[in-house]
């Protein structure tokens, strides 16, 4: 991506340059003017977390004076305050105006300090607006500058806004990584604005990992913090968060009423950047109680807002719920014209240029931390060169001098040689490696974008089709077709889906909880009633240790017993009397067996290992597209186990899964 200035920036480049040397030809200073200046910048700071507006007046003061008595010290910070407080009205395309002109001045005068905090606040811009890979540039830049300046005391603000970044691509546990550096920094310095920032993006991001317990804890930390002193968005963020988790535990009148008050509280702050996801959530409160009238009405203001601040993920969300409620009035028509409106917002919203650019700026970080090694490693090869010298110095000073000197100077060069040598090759494997990376991550990212944007898309957009066309067509065989293209749709979507849950498999960190087997057992064993025609005709017998107590990854777990339990009722023998399924769970010397037995159809291969290959299928009685034991055999390497299939004498298949215990 091109960051270079164009004709405009070169030109006020020049100008303030030009201002900032104008006193040496006998400018007269207007004191005056000075004092009010500075009068009127102390106003700013006065009001700008409180009265949005007020501090608004009094920056454009600072900024017109400065211009005019030519102060391009205060012509920098007033620029940028007014694009700060812009950007908490959600004015954003004036407000990068303003940052801009900031981001000039403070490189002309070389004002590292001003710098810092002008390119995190140009990054909020962009992340506002979702251009998720211009917010990631200016906050590494200005992560870059707090590094030149070691001002580690203020990387927490960084921190903060860098995990906002992984928040709004929906990579919660990456962004809670970057938002609890940046709390452990500002609880060190006692930055209660930056702490209060971490604390209620903490929580937000619980909340989407639907962990409320922990998501409660901090906005109530957030709340008690910005008794001190904190943004007025962050206290309505934290406020709004505890009316989100009323809402997913369907306490629609708590959620309700928190969601009315943050939503006054913006309106009184001028603070209209939440209004269009609150009031969305409000028009989703009404949908729940059917009140779809209502619903379309909040929903029509969230959109008329999302519009006029160009947020494009909340007009994404409108449009979903703008065709689930189209949906349950059986307006298919106009349901699927939003479905269709969602998918090109979707599109629009991460595109594959935005995801290279992301990858990118990852690669460069990645390729500053290997240049910062490599430069230590040199740091510490010279330190021991020179105990090296130290050391041969101090014992060859008993010999001759003559000799000591030759001899040195000649052991220098063969060790210089061969450390010059050891550099060059691990330089070159880092390169190797780094390389290899790249590649990795791109064919990782091209996968998960086509397969969710250029295939589940269109899919998403077939069974619509199918749907509405069967409310049109009468024609027996017509109708039929239409269902089977409508089904096989609905099938392809799973095989994506399952994909997807084997990119979530290997990126996500493990979290080890107790494993509750009977309750996750029953789980699967209802859904397999609900989906499964068989279910009935089948004997079903669960056998688990009654004093087993083993900790794992509970997302895992399921994997591994949806997948195998599933396989076992979908590859019955519909020819033989009675069917059965066998599920047994027992531990022995701190290894945990999961053992599913059925005697269905069985599995005719010589090679067992291929059943867990991506794709791989041996029957065709069920079109099941080949992942479900490839996932199962991701998630046991995962949680370091082993899985292995074999038949009894009887005729039965087994799958067996070994799992160690946690120490």
């Amino acid at each position: 991506m091109n960051r270079s200035f164009n004709m405009n920036h070169i030109i006020f480049y020049f100008y303030f340059t030009f201002l900032s040397i104008l006193p040496l030809f006998g400018q007269t200073n207007n004191s005056l003017k000075s004092d009010r200046i500075l009068e009127e910048y102390e106003q700013f700071k006065k009001y700008r977390l409180v009265d949005i507006s007020k501090a608004l007046e009094h920056a454009n003061i600072t900024y017109n004076l400065s211009i005019e008595i030519g102060d391009s010290s205060y012509i920098n910070k007033s620029a940028r305050a007014i694009g700060w407080l812009l950007n908490s009205k959600g004015e954003y395309d004036s407000a990068f105006y303003y940052l801009e002109k900031s981001i000039a001045v403070a490189t002309a005068l070389n004002d590292q300090n001003q710098l810092k905090y002008v390119l995190n606040d140009a990054g909020l811009n962009r992340l506002n607006l979702s251009k998720y890979d211009e917010a990631l540039y200016f906050f590494n830049a200005s992560l870059k500058v707090r590094d030149e300046l070691n001002d580690f005391s203020s990387k927490s603000l960084a921190y903060n806004n860098i995990g906002l970044v992984y928040y709004n691509l929906e990579d919660f546990v990456e962004a809670i990584v970057f938002f609890e550096k940046g709390l452990s920094i500002a609880e060190e310095f006692q930055d209660v604005s930056t702490q209060s920032m971490n604390l209620v993006n903490i929580g937000l991001s619980y909340h989407l990992l639907k962990d409320y317990e922990k998501a409660l804890s901090y906005f109530e930390k957030t709340i008690t913090t910005c008794e001190e002193d904190c943004p007025v968005d962050v206290r309505i963020q934290a406020v709004g968060g505890m009316g989100l988790i009323h809402l997913d535990q369907e306490n629609f009148e708590e959620a309700y009423k928190e969601l009315e008050s943050v939503i006054n509280l913006s309106l009184e702050n001028d603070v209209f950047r939440f209004l269009p996801s609150n009031y969305h959530y409000l028009a989703l409160i009404d949908f729940y109680r059917k009140d779809y009238d209502k619903s379309l009405s909040f929903l029509e203001i969230s959109n008329d807002y999302a519009s006029k601040l160009q947020d494009v993920e909340w007009r994404k969300n409108n449009f979903a719920l703008y065709s689930r409620i189209y949906a349950e009035q059986e307006n298919y028509q106009v349901a699927y014209e939003y479905q269709l409106k969602l998918a090109e917002a979707k599109d629009s919203l991460l595109n594959a240029d935005v995801i290279k650019n992301i990858s990118d700026i990852h690669v460069n970080i990645q390729q500053d931390k290997d240049a910062n090694i490599i430069e230590g490693k040199d740091l510490e090869i010279t330190e021991r060169i020179q105990q090296i010298y130290l050391l041969a110095g101090t014992v060859l000073l008993a010999l001759v001098l003559v000799l000591f000197v030759y001899k040195n100077n000649r052991l220098r060069k063969r060790i210089n040689d061969k450390l010059d040598n050891l550099v060059k090759e691990r330089t070159k494997n880092l390169h190797n490696s780094n390389a290899a990376l790249i590649d990795s991550r791109t064919e990782l990212d091209n996968f998960i974008y086509k397969t969710s944007h250029d295939i589940q898309g269109p899919l998403t957009s077939l069974r619509g089709i199918c749907e509405v066309g069967l409310l049109d067509v009468k024609d027996e065989t017509g109708r039929l077709y239409l269902t089977k293209l409508g089904d096989t749709a609905k099938q392809l979507i799973e095989i994506i889906s399952r994909l997807q849950r084997v990119n979530n498999i290997n990126s996500t960190s493990l979290h080890h909880t107790l494993i509750d087997f009977e309750l996750l057992i029953q789980d699967v064993l209802t859904k397999e009633n609900e989906h499964s025609q068989d279910f009935s005709t089948i004997k079903t017998n669960v056998k688990v240790d009654p004093d087993l107590s083993f900790t794992s990854d509970e997302y895992l777990i399921v994997v591994i017993l949806n997948n195998l339990i599933s396989n076992a009722f979908k590859f019955i023998d519909k020819e033989k009397p009675t069917n059965t399924v066998d599920i047994l769970v027992s531990a022995s010397n701190n290894i945990l067996r999961i053992e599913v037995r059925d005697n269905g159809i069985g599995i005719h291969v010589t090679d067992t290992h291929e059943l867990f290959r991506m794709f791989s299928r041996f029957t065709d009685l069920n079109r099941t597209g080949g992942i479900g034991l490839y996932l199962v055999k991701s998630a046991v390497d995962k949680l370091s186990g082993s899985v292995f299939v074999s038949k009894s004498d009887e005729g039965q298949t087994i799958f067996v899964v070994k799992l160690p215990f946690q120490s």
